[in-house]
């Protein structure tokens, strides 16, 4: 009891859960688990002792005396003998004797009783055993132990959350919250990379990451570079910034794009791209995953600060998992979107597992887990600079700036500047954060590539949309015609048209009017015809063949609403304030709470789908016809509402 006890002490460090300052100070400390083991141990090891040595010899005998033959012949087969003094000690007439005895004579005899000096010896033999695996196993579970502390460590950026009582923290306990070390746990488990830094917002990685810029000739910057929150890293105005002015610029040097890639990357690896003519997503995607690799392996590598600023997660669903998709997005025409983007991405992922491991100096970092990760960077970072050849690019620094739903410039190539800047397009004090647009994106298709939504509805309003499809039917006897005056003004078959909340996407209506039309004369040149006055010359159509085609959109609309799952007033309860599950900055929704993320997406889209079926069988001179409709009677129609 006292070996196995002060093994547990001499191994016994700054343990998990609860633990004691030892006599030794605050920092050696020994856990109350362990110290209850160890207590249990020696009482244990101390009752085993004193049956050991009572006076009963067969206390634990390994059988008990018998002269059954069965029960002998079944029975173990184990003679321990050891003597108190040598091993040369004279051995008794009765030890010869019982050698002398034939195997018949021993076998009627019964089997031997273990004397109660031999009964000592042997239960004190099965006692060793049991203290040796008892304090192997308590050795195993420390280690376990130490490491598990370590790994949540490591991923919650520091010690787990202690609470010492006041002055006396030299004797009062040490408090290791049980929920926190969980939870370290859990978080720790859904990580499936390791991240290369504790604090990914850390103010060394911040100061490292401007010096490099820098160094790298970036020029001096009207903002600075803040943690804003759940967005991340921001830029923030340092000095007034007034319309018009360039409030980031970026040369050219410190773009990422194909031909810097093909120049900083292993020169087998420029060849084997070069020679493959892979698509640049590829082609930046290996240069994030080669980089991300020397940075791990503490080499030289020049763009090491860039990649420990980059967030470890970006919320985008290549990180959902299929799954998830089907749950937050049922029955949302971005449910195909989601699927679509995954699987042009897994179809890369599997290329560049086969292929790049046999010409990349760091043939392990090409796994699943890394390429998603880059791709997931590339999907929320990369830019295509239109004003310079539709260069797709990563742009550090600038690839810091925020999006702003009301925003309406964009980050871009001038050639003036021999820079890519982005012009403010109002007003900055100093302390206000500068955003920037990345498009009119509706919320799904934020919530997709970059894992947040707008909260504020109206100023998210003017870039809503919802994809409505809508395709020849394959039974039609005038499929083919049709199909083929479609293709010939620009649409396809399925073709989806961009639902938004106060406007009929182009085309919508002509499009429908020729899926609904049925020849009179059961003629192809009829379809033509119509299709030239419709796209071309842009006429009327009779009025009952336009109310038809209305109503097919109508019916779209509606069943589209019905592949939602649950109901609007279920999304609406997910988003009550009473529930307290939004997670928000400001106007906008963060990637931790994708359930409520993913609520409002499907809100918005089902408020389009529904307008748009509700009031999509007015005319055009809707507001006349209002205007010369009796009162009384207006309050009767759906769109009145």
């Amino acid at each position: 009891g006292v070996y196995f006890f002060s093994l547990l002490a001499a191994m016994t460090d700054q343990d998990p859960l609860l633990s004691w300052p030892s006599a030794q100070g605050p920092d050696s400390c020994l856990s109350l688990r362990q110290g209850l083991l160890a207590a249990t141990a020696a009482l244990v090891c101390m009752g085993a002792t004193l049956w050991a040595t009572s006076p009963n010899p067969n206390a634990l005998a390994l059988w008990a005396p018998t002269t059954s033959r069965a029960a002998v012949r079944a029975a173990p087969v184990l003679s321990v003998r050891t003597f108190p003094h040598s091993a040369a000690a004279p051995r008794s007439a009765a030890h010869y004797a019982e050698r002398a005895a034939t195997p018949a004579q021993r076998q009627e005899e019964g089997p031997p009783v273990v004397s109660g000096q031999e009964g000592v010896q042997t239960k004190t033999m099965w006692a060793g055993l049991v203290l040796i695996a008892a304090s192997f196993t308590a050795w195993l579970w420390h280690q376990q132990q130490r490491a598990r502390l370590a790994l949540c460590s490591a991923a919650s950026g520091g010690p787990l959350l202690e609470v010492c009582l006041g002055d006396r923290a030299a004797a009062a306990p040490q408090v290791h919250m049980l929920s926190v070390f969980k939870k370290s746990l859990r978080e720790l488990k859904e990580k499936k990379r390791k991240p290369l830094t504790d604090d990914p917002y850390g103010d060394e990685i911040r100061k490292n990451f401007l010096d490099w810029l820098q160094d790298e000739g970036l020029p001096d910057q009207p903002v600075t570079l803040k943690y804003v929150g759940k967005a991340g890293w921001g830029l923030v105005a340092n000095e007034r910034i007034n319309s018009g002015d360039v409030a980031c610029k970026v040369p050219e040097q410190l773009l990422i794009t194909r031909d810097r890639v093909l120049k900083e990357v292993d020169p087998i690896v420029a060849e084997f791209i070069t020679i493959n003519k892979l698509p640049d997503y590829w082609v930046l995607a290996t240069f994030l995953v080669e980089m991300f690799a020397a940075t791990d392996l503490e080499e030289e590598c020049k763009y090491k600060h860039y990649i420990l600023s980059l967030p470890r997660e970006t919320g985008s669903v290549l990180e959902w998992g299929r799954s998830a998709i089907g749950d937050l997005l049922k029955g949302s025409p971005v449910e195909g979107t989601a699927y679509e983007m995954n699987n042009d991405v897994n179809d890369a992922i599997q290329f560049l597992m086969k292929q790049m491991p046999t010409v990349s100096p760091c043939p392990k970092y090409y796994t699943p887990e890394n390429l998603r990760w880059a791709f997931a960077i590339l999907f929320s970072r990369v830019i295509r600079l239109t004003s310079k050849d539709g260069t797709l690019a990563l742009i550090p620094w600038a690839d810091m700036l925020n999006h702003a739903p009301t925003v309406r410039r964009y980050l871009d190539w001038e050639q003036d500047e021999g820079a890519v800047c982005f012009r403010a397009d109002r007003s900055y004090n100093v302390g206000e954060e500068v955003f920037v647009s990345y498009g009119p994106r509706s919320s799904g298709e934020l919530l997709l590539s970059y894992g947040f939504v707008p909260r504020n509805r109206k100023l998210q309003a003017g870039n809503e949309k919802v994809g409505l499809s809508l395709q020849v039917n394959p039974n039609d006897a005038f499929a083919g015609v049709k199909t083929r005056c479609l293709l010939q003004h620009g649409y396809t078959t399925p073709h989806i048209f961009p639902l938004q909340l106060n406007s009929f996407p182009q085309g919508l209506l002509e499009y429908a009017t020729i899926l609904v039309y049925q020849p009179e004369k059961e003629t192809e040149q009829e379809v033509e015809a119509l299709a030239e006055k419709l796209f071309e010359r842009k006429g009327k159509v009779e009025e009952a063949l336009d109310l038809r085609a209305r109503r097919l959109v109508k019916r779209e609309c509606y069943n589209v609403l019905k592949r939602y799952r649950g109901t609007a007033e279920e999304d609406k309860e997910i988003l009550a304030p009473k529930v307290k599950k939004v997670i928000a900055t400001d106007d906008f929704m963060a990637q931790d709470n994708k359930p409520a993320a993913a609520a409002v997406v499907r809100l918005r889209e089902r408020a389009i789908l529904k307008k748009t079926g509700d009031t999509i069988e007015f005319p055009a001179d809707w507001l006349t016809n209002i205007l010369n409709t009796d009162p009384t009677t207006i309050f009767k129609n759906p769109f009145a509402k």
